[in-house]
C-alpha cells in the first residue's frame, strides 16, 4: 500500500485535495491510502521522521507564511523517504524553478486552477505512482506464505489490515485484506513469526495484528484503531505503547 499524504496552509486546499483524491480512490480501488494531512510542514516532518515512509506520495503547496518554503519541505521529505514521489500544487507556478535550485526531483508541478484540470492532473499522478508501485512490487515480491483451504497461498504483506484469532473455532486465524477474508489453522504466535521482519506489522492485543500502514485513526476514548477498511479492533494499553514507541503516531 503507498500512503499519500498532504500539506499546504490552507484547510480549503487540503480539503480539495482530499476529496479529490479520496473519490478516484473509490473509483480504481487502487492500492493506495491518505495517511495524514496538516497545515504544518514541521508536523509533516515530525510524523514521517517518527513514523518513515517507504516510496509515499506527497502532495505539497509552496508557501507556509512560516520559516519553511514548500521546496525546502520537500529536500528534507527526500532525507527521510528518498524513494519518494513529490507533487507541487501551486497558485505560483512560476516557482518551478527553484526545485532545481533545491536539487529536487519533483513528479509534477500542478498550477492551483480549476478544479477540472487540478483533478485530472492529480489523478494522473496517482496513476503514475500506482503503476511505477505495480513494477516495484514484481521486482521485490514480497509476499506471506499461508495455507488455506489444504492449499498454500501467497498474500501480499501490504494488503494484509489486520488478523486476528477467530472468536468460534480455537486454532483458527481470520486474515483481513484489502479484498478478501481468508481462514487459516495456525496460531497468533506462529504467524506473528513469520511477519517478525516487517516492520509494519505490530500486536494490539493478545488476539490480534494489525497493519499500521492500514490504521487512520486512534480513538483513545474507546480504545480503538480504526482501520482503511473501515473496522474498529480494539487495543490494550501495553501493546499500544509498544506500537506507538515504534512508530506509529497521529495528529489527533
Amino acid at each position: 500500500m503507498i500512503p499519500i499524504f498532504l500539506c499546504d496552509i490552507k484547510p480549503a486546499n487540503l480539503d480539495k485535495w482530499h476529496q479529490i483524491i479520496k473519490n478516484h480512490l473509490l473509483l480504481t480501488n487502487l492500492k493506495m491510502f491518505i495517511l495524514f494531512k496538516t497545515q504544518s510542514p514541521q508536523t509533516l516532518l515530525t510524523y514521517i521522521t517518527k513514523s518513515p515512509s517507504h516510496l509515499g506520495l506527497y502532495f505539497i503547496g509552496t508557501n507556509f507564511n512560516t520559516k519553511w518554503n514548500g521546496f525546502q519541505l520537500a529536500q528534507n521529505i527526500r532525507k527521510i523517504d528518498p524513494r519518494c514521489y513529490i507533487v507541487f500544487i501551486t497558485s505560483q507556478i512560476e516557482l518551478c524553478y527553484f526545485a532545481f535550485q533545491y536539487k529536487i526531483e519533483a513528479m509534477d508541478f500542478i498550477p492551483l486552477c480549476q478544479t477540472d484540470e487540478l483533478s485530472a492532473r492529480i489523478c494522473q499522478c496517482i496513476e503514475s505512482v500506482n503503476k511505477n508501485y505495480e513494477i516495484l512490487k514484481l521486482k521485490k515480491n514480497e509476499l506471506l506464505p499461508v495455507k488455506c483451504g489444504g492449499q498454500l497461498i501467497h498474500l501480499d504483506t501490504d494488503d494484509i489490515i489486520y488478523i486476528e484469532t477467530s472468536k468460534n473455532e480455537s486454532h483458527k486465524l481470520l486474515i483481513h485484506t484489502t479484498t478478501e477474508e481468508n481462514s487459516i489453522y495456525g496460531t497468533l504466535k506462529e504467524l506473528a513469526a513469520s511477519l517478525s521482519r516487517n516492520p509494519n506489522f505490530y500486536r494490539c492485543s493478545k488476539s490480534i495484528i494489525i497493519n499500521i500502514l492500514h490504521v487512520s485513526n486512534i480513538n483513545k476514548d474507546t480504545k480503538k484503531f480504526h482501520l482503511s477498511n473501515g473496522d474498529y479492533v480494539p487495543y490494550t494499553s501495553p501493546y499500544l505503547k509498544n506500537i506507538l514507541n515504534g512508530g506509529l503516531h497521529f495528529e489527533i
